[in-house]
């Protein structure tokens, strides 16, 4: 079941659930069959959670074919491999058998930090030993991470076409500037998103003639680097690469137009590409062990928030690198903090590295405390809180263990929808 919107009794949400038996059948050594039967999807409008899930009669014929077609997969120890599909199953039919096959997958970790628990189930019947591989071509989908088009969906296309797009934008920048001088006009906002769209369809020549010819006005300036970001393409983040090697913006454009398109961005192999100086900016501070720089290149992978930027922190982390002693507090400091942002995309992993710094109390307080403040904001589950609270009992350092108790209890009564489940 996916829903939109906030759980909240008496609000108005949106979402679809499926139902649905699933039948798992072993070909062969590490190789299994899955096959949904009777699935039937419902779609829910209305205030939650009294108005009913109504099924939708289209959408089910449409998909039911590709649902109760088989899919094959490998499991070997805990941990599903590769996903075969017949062919014309479409991606997001394959999405939605990954979801199922996500209840199967197991990480086990040995490490003398964190221990996961697994429990025996009981088999109450067995169908056959082995069922029969199905008289069908499959092709190979890729391992169990969900994968989508590169197309950007969150907004909707034109629904006309433009000969002149670059005309066009300009022409849209000066009805903003114009409109909204004195104050804000009520088509101010359509028009924004209009220009978002139409810088989605422009090249980068396109981009960039327009930021040539405005580049001195302050008003059109602003408006410009506003919209560039939330086009969350290659071509936008390359012209804001390009911009700021350039010096063609001051610090604080930079500031926000990078901040925000590290958020809005879709990341892929090209994006990355582009963003790749940043670490070779900081494998080069980390070598020269050049403090300011460290510390920026910190600060910046902290805002990139990508967790392939891990295994370069974890470098200078306290506790978890040979040289990490090498550097002084504050970017040992700075390094914890980079971790911040890095836990909405793999939680988990920043709740097992924050928790190890915590623990160890032959770190410095302020590093255990800030660690503590990484681990919390990942919102770990009970077990982890559980543990943190018995560290607390033996806690010696009664700054530590105050500032801890003051933060797990304002958490408690928070009343954001984000800390809910915390």
């Amino acid at each position: 079941m996916g829903m939109t919107g906030v759980s909240e009794n008496g609000l108005v949400r949106a979402g679809v659930k499926l139902s649905s038996g699933v039948d798992i059948t072993e070909i062969s050594q590490n190789t299994y069959l899955l096959q949904l039967m009777n699935p039937l999807i419902h779609e829910y409008n209305g205030f939650w959670p009294n108005a009913p899930f109504i099924s939708v009669a289209k959408l089910n014929q449409a998909l039911e074919p590709q649902l109760i077609q088989p899919l094959r997969f490998e499991y070997d120890n805990g941990k599903v491999g590769q996903i075969f599909s017949p062919a014309g199953v479409s991606n997001a039919v394959v999405n939605i058998h990954r979801g199922i096959l996500s209840m199967l997958q197991l990480t086990m970790k040995n490490t003398q930090i964190v221990y996961q628990l697994q429990e025996k189930l009981t088999l109450v019947e067995v169908k056959e030993a082995k069922g029969s591989f199905p008289d069908l071509e499959f092709q190979k989908r890729g391992p169990i991470q969900y994968q989508f088009a590169s197309e950007i969906d969150q907004m909707s296309t034109l629904p006309f076409s433009v000969e002149n797009l670059e005309a066009e934008v300009i022409n849209i920048l000066q009805q903003l500037v114009l409109k909204n001088f004195e104050k804000v006009h009520k088509d101010a906002p359509n028009q924004f998103l209009k220009l978002i769209k139409l810088l989605r369809r422009c090249s980068f020549e396109d981009i960039n003639g327009v930021w040539k010819q405005y580049a001195n006005s302050q008003q059109y300036r602003t408006w410009f680097l506003d919209a560039v970001p939330a086009v969350g393409n290659l071509v936008s983040f390359r012209f804001i690469a390009e911009t700021i090697r350039k010096s063609e913006l001051t610090f604080a454009e930079a500031g926000q137009v990078l901040v925000l398109s590290m958020h809005l961005v879709q990341a892929d192999q090209d994006i990355m590409k582009i963003a790749a100086p940043l670490h070779d900016y900081a494998e080069v501070a980390l070598s020269t062990a050049k403090e300011e720089d460290l510390v920026l290149a910190l600060k910046a992978l902290g805002n990139a928030g990508c967790p392939a930027s891990i295994k370069l922190i974890m470098k200078i982390l306290p506790g978890l690198s040979s040289v990490a002693p090498e550097f002084l507090v504050r970017v040992q400091v700075d390094a914890v903090m980079a971790l911040r942002n890095i836990a909405e995309q793999d939680p988990t992993r920043v709740q097992e590295i924050s928790l190890g710094i915590f623990m160890d109390k032959s770190q410095q307080p302020e590093i255990r405390i800030l660690a503590s403040v990484v681990l919390l904001e990942a919102k770990p589950p009970l077990a982890l809180l559980a543990t943190v609270a018995e560290a607390l009992t033996d806690e010696t350092n009664l700054q530590i263990a105050s500032f801890v108790y003051s933060l797990m209890k304002s958490l408690s009564r928070s009343a954001a929808p984000g800390h809910k489940r915390l």
